[in-house]
């Protein structure tokens, strides 16, 4: 049973890091201009990202340490872009 849990859970993990790597790979970006009227115009995607599998399988307990470590950094950083996200809209809308 464990290692059936485990195996979806590999899976699941897959199928979210490619959804997360499309959706920030995505040409719906938004351009942000230069405010001091350069060329350092920039695209940007604005998005949430949610480690959901992350977070189960973290809660699983069926993976090793080092995997555990590496899956709860990869989750803050998740979570940490989503808020960098809500920030930079609300000050770029703001701008408008």
């Amino acid at each position: 049973m464990e290692g059936a849990r485990r195996n979806d859970l590999r899976e699941a993990l897959i199928a979210e890091l490619h959804a997360t790597i499309d959706r920030l790979s995505t040409s719906a970006s938004t351009r942000v201009s230069d405010t001091y009227g350069g060329d350092l115009d920039v695209w940007v995607v604005i998005t949430n990202i949610e480690p959901i599998v992350c977070e189960e399988t973290i809660r699983s307990a069926l993976f090793s340490h080092r995997n555990t470590v590496t899956l709860t950094l990869l989750a803050q950083l998740m979570r940490e872009y989503t808020k960098a996200c809500e920030i930079f809209s609300s000050l770029l809308y703001a701008r408008i």
